[in-house]
């Protein structure tokens, strides 16, 4: 993929930016942000229906089906999930420099690379019950994690492809389609999970199941969108040769991002584990639980609101606008900052919802979550993250000279850096000739 050579900006950020460039941007950063939220939210919710109906099984059930959706997010939808995240700058900036055919090849590029890497991580789930055992799990716990993992296997390759698919319809800001594919894929997900588990019989093995089932259903609902819907006859356009030599850039970003994605999803089931070292253990540790269930449902929010502008910036930046991309960020830190705020009072004023005896501890955890949050820069952290490795591909703008660090916490809560060329080094270096946009 050919890189954009970005004009030097003549003009600071600050001389440009007028009140309604400011609520143009908020509009098109809702436009994208709101209906992806209903998207994260209700992928989220396989999740938590299969683990649901599991806890009317018995503790056993549930004790064995929370240890094996752990296990096997860590080990394997964390790392699809970020392996995909490439498709975000690739397809991003090829769509901005309307050079759509590109945005299929990188698809399917995503897509071929994804699956093989599903087939070690399949053996893994095979062994589970003996890695679970062997690290101290109770091995009846551990023999439902393993029979409720083997039935997550043909989910993990439809979840491979759906990943794609909606980096797909991102890129593109297509984000209705993937709200009501997804708000199908789940009431078609409750309706099956409940038959499997109790009319059926299959137990937990039937949430396992229905979460399979909803993952190829929603692959086969976005398929279809693709395939026939004159919104996508540009960008949907299949080249084999373009496929297999978009390999390599593909892993170029991939890998960064998966390694950023696997951590944060290793980071939560850590702090759980390490709660238990504390003094008062079950308080500290149910305490987390709580904070940390409630923070997944608002981190939809959060999601909705990076993801926006990560289309935003990389569209952007794709078409030659640097200066765009930079109020696109300016806004949507503006937007996580107010959202924080919001989020943190509400907390405030309802934490005797989590009773009496926890809500102090569960106010003050979370209110320290939101202050970082605030301080560090939750999902504004996020935009500016995506701004500097998007940037990365145009060579930077305004905001470049020497290390960047990112403390992000929404959707990569790691510490990243990225090294951004000097400034004054525009278009300079080796990759000086690419030109991402078609124009000289």
């Amino acid at each position: 993929m050919d890189e954009a050579l970005l004009p030097r900006k003549e003009r600071s950020i600050w001389e440009i930016l007028t009140w309604e460039l400011t609520v143009e941007e908020f509009k098109k950063i809702s436009f994208v942000g709101a209906p992806f939220m209903a998207v994260a939210m209700s992928q989220y919710l396989l999740l938590g229906v299969s683990m649901m109906m599991a806890g009317h099984l018995g503790e056993f059930a549930l004790s064995g089906v929370a240890i094996a959706t752990a296990f096997c997010n860590v080990t394997g939808f964390s790392l699809l999930w970020g392996l995909c995240g490439a498709l975000e700058t690739l397809n991003g900036q090829a769509y901005g420099a309307t050079q759509y055919y590109k945005l299929g090849s990188y698809t399917y590029c995503a897509i071929i690379c994804s699956l093989p890497i599903c087939l070690p991580v399949c053996l893994l789930w095979m062994y589970m019950d003996k890695l679970l055992v062997l690290i101290g799990q109770d091995p009846q716990v551990a023999e439902i994690a393993n029979r409720y993992a083997m039935c997550l296997i043909p989910g993990l390759f439809g979840y491979a492809i759906v990943q794609s698919q909606v980096r797909f319809f991102q890129s593109q800001s297509l984000v209705l389609p993937m709200m009501f594919s997804s708000l199908a894929t789940l009431c078609f997900h409750i309706i099956v999970c409940w038959v499997l588990v109790f009319k059926f019989g299959f137990g937990s093995k039937g949430g396992a199941l229905a979460i399979s089932f909803s993952n190829w259903f929603n692959v086969i609902l976005l398929g279809f969108y693709m395939r026939y819907s004159p919104s996508c006859e540009k960008t949907r356009t299949l080249h084999l040769k373009d496929v297999f030599l978009s390999v390599k850039e593909f892993f170029h970003f991939a890998i960064p991002s998966a390694v950023m994605a696997c951590l944060e999803w290793w980071s939560f089931e850590i702090l759980v584990l390490m709660s238990g070292l504390l003094p008062n253990s079950k308080l500290e540790t149910s305490v987390l639980s709580i904070c940390l269930s409630s923070d997944s449902l608002h981190y939809t929010i959060s999601f909705g609101i990076s993801v926006a502008a990560s289309t935003r910036i990389s569209n952007e930046l794709g078409a030659g606008n640097p200066q765009a991309a930079q109020i696109a960020t300016l806004v949507s830190m503006l937007i996580a900052l107010v959202e924080t705020l919001i989020a943190s009072t509400i907390l405030l004023c309802c934490r005797h919802v989590f009773g009496d005896r926890e809500r102090y501890w569960v106010a003050a955890c979370w209110s320290l979550c939101k202050s970082s949050s605030i301080l560090f820069g939750r999902n504004s952290s996020r935009s500016f993250m995506w701004f500097c490795f998007e940037a990365k591909r145009g060579r930077p703008l305004g905001w470049n000279g020497g290390w960047v660090w990112c403390s992000n916490a929404s959707s990569f809560p790691c510490h990243c850096f990225y090294k951004l060329e000097e400034a004054g080094n525009q278009g300079e270096g080796e990759n000086a000739s690419w030109n991402l946009s078609g124009r000289e």
